[in-house]
């Protein structure tokens, strides 16, 4: 153990470089032990090290010292932490190392967790958005979860705050297991605000980290935790993100690992669903407005006893309501007073919502017997009016 970690702990050399070192030499161990000039030759020099730049001549660099006894202490040191916590340590090449994390190449080749961290034969789906989350993004985080939950999947998402840190204790809220990870090493947290929501995290589910335990947050690594996020998981979907985020490179990133990825669509010009309308645009991402469509596009309508909250079996139309003419001749009357002008149809509508409460829009066409076509520009003239919100997947509320 201590040799991978202090392989582990050379700075430059990343997961990819680590890997050609252990395909080479076999072992943390043997190349610690191997001839000098030739085990430098795996090694980012020190420049490139110290100024976080490209190796521009490798032929005249200065070799990393590598057997500085400071990486023997922080091994050892790190060992001795891990003990103490009883932290869970994976090894790439172990049989125990997360299966979908163990096919992306650029893996790390430890993965330190805590918790209950087992994820065979469950669904994998990260969720992942901007930290300026708004309440639109709130809510389809809460449904999407309310939805989703009869799979009883594994939430997996970056404990950041806003869409993280939603959708993770929309999770825990529901009983499902929930999986952070983390941009430092255990001896932190960030944000320190999200200390609070560490033992419900840990009750069901547990943290992953790929940072020795003294690491801080800093900018850069939470680039290298966005490819655990992806790589862990089947799926990937983005609910919000400006034109540039770090939710964008999660979603870059699962589809280099060849995994499906999905974006919530929003208003041409609202600031948080430019990204994801992007991503849809250029075909980097499939559209979804509920659950149903993920779960679907991921062919997993046969999962047994599977039904969601809008009623009927996964995979086969939704049972209509019965259509109600008392219902609807109540809808017609109407009873409220100091509204904007409606016509008939709009009166029928909004009463229909005001007495009913938040319907999707397939079960208001079954009440009122109508058309799509006419039942949706009813549905935008009331939102225009202010009289009627809509909702994540197609649900409608009067206001």
């Amino acid at each position: 153990m201590i040799p991978v970690l202090r392989l582990h702990a050379l700075p430059g050399v990343g997961a990819m470089g680590a890997r050609k070192i252990l395909t080479h030499y076999g072992s943390a161990e043997a190349f610690f032990g191997a001839p000098k000039a030739q085990a430098e030759s795996f090694l980012p020099s020190q420049e490139s090290v110290e100024q976080h730049s490209p190796i521009s001549n490798i032929s005249n660099r200065v070799p990393l010292d590598y057997l500085h006894p400071k990486y023997q202490e922080t091994a050892e040191k790190e060992y001795e932490f891990i003990e103490t916590h009883k932290i869970k340590v994976q090894y790439f090449e172990n049989s125990d190392y997360p299966f979908y994390l163990r096919q992306a190449l650029d893996a790390p080749i430890l993965l330190f967790g805590k918790g209950h961290l087992e994820l065979d034969n469950r669904k994998i789906i990260a969720v992942v958005g901007t930290r300026n989350m708004t309440a639109q993004g709130g809510d389809f985080c809460k449904n999407f979860i309310e939805e989703i939950a009869p799979l009883d999947p594994v939430i997996v998402s970056g404990f950041a705050l806003g869409v993280d840190i939603c959708v993770q204790m929309a999770a825990v809220a529901k009983g499902l297991k929930t999986i952070a990870c983390l941009a430092h090493g255990f001896k932190h947290i960030y944000p320190a605000a999200h200390r609070t929501h560490i033992k419900a995290v840990m009750e069901k589910g547990g943290f992953h980290t790929e940072f020795l335990s003294d690491t801080h947050a800093l900018s850069g690594n939470f680039v290298s935790r966005n490819r655990i996020i992806a790589g862990l998981s089947q799926a990937t979907l983005v609910v919000e993100s400006a034109k540039k985020g770090g939710a964008l490179y999660t979603a870059q990133l699962a589809e280099s690992y060849n995994r499906s990825v999905f974006a919530v669509p929003g208003r041409p010009k609202d600031q948080f669903s430019v990204g994801c309308n992007d991503l849809i645009k250029h075909l980097k991402a499939q559209m979804i407005t509920r659950a149903r469509d993920l779960i679907l596009a991921m062919n997993w309508e046969t999962h047994p006893n599977l039904v969601l909250n809008l009623g009927g079996e996964i995979g086969t139309d939704p049972q209509p309501p019965i259509y109600n003419e008392a219902l609807y001749a109540a809808a017609l009357k109407g009873d409220l007073k100091d509204t904007p002008s409606l016509n008939t149809e709009e009166k029928a509508l909004y009463e229909l919502l005001f007495k009913q409460g938040a319907l999707h829009a397939d079960v208001l066409a079954v009440i009122l017997q109508w058309q799509i076509k006419k039942l949706l520009p009813c549905l935008m003239i009331l939102e225009i009016k202010g009289m009627v919100r809509s909702l994540p997947g197609q649900v409608y509320e009067a206001i």
